[in-house]
């Protein structure tokens, strides 16, 4: 299970406007350490809801995550969606869904915690 993103998913974030301070690993580099975020620092980011009753929901099915926010319809049944927009993330890799997710978040402007 991988439980840290990439030198490069890292310094996407960092170039989109997130602190370095919000990493809570290090990569050895030539002449510097290369902050890198971790599964955790990811789960800290991403709002947990949008104050509309939406949550952040995260499941595993077939060998596969489901990153999504979940957000009640007029009949109380659990849609996916945000602002009607689709948001749900399938990835291999739980920390690859966050990520996506976090990136979603960040190009639509929703407040990050």
């Amino acid at each position: 299970m991988k439980t840290a993103l990439t030198i490069e998913q890292s310094a996407e974030l960092i170039k989109r406007g997130i602190s370095i301070d919000k990493a809570s690993e290090c990569e050895d580099g030539d002449f510097r350490d290369i902050p890198v975020f971790a599964l955790t620092d990811l789960l800290s980011l991403l709002p947990k809801g949008d104050g509309d009753d939406s949550v952040l929901s995260i499941s595993g099915h077939n060998d596969k995550w489901n990153v999504a926010y979940e957000m009640p319809d007029s009949n109380d049944d659990y849609i996916y969606c945000v602002k009607e927009t689709a948001c749900v993330f399938v990835r291999a890799e739980l920390i690859d869904a966050l990520y996506a997710a976090l990136l979603w978040c960040l190009d639509n402007h929703v407040k990050l915690d």
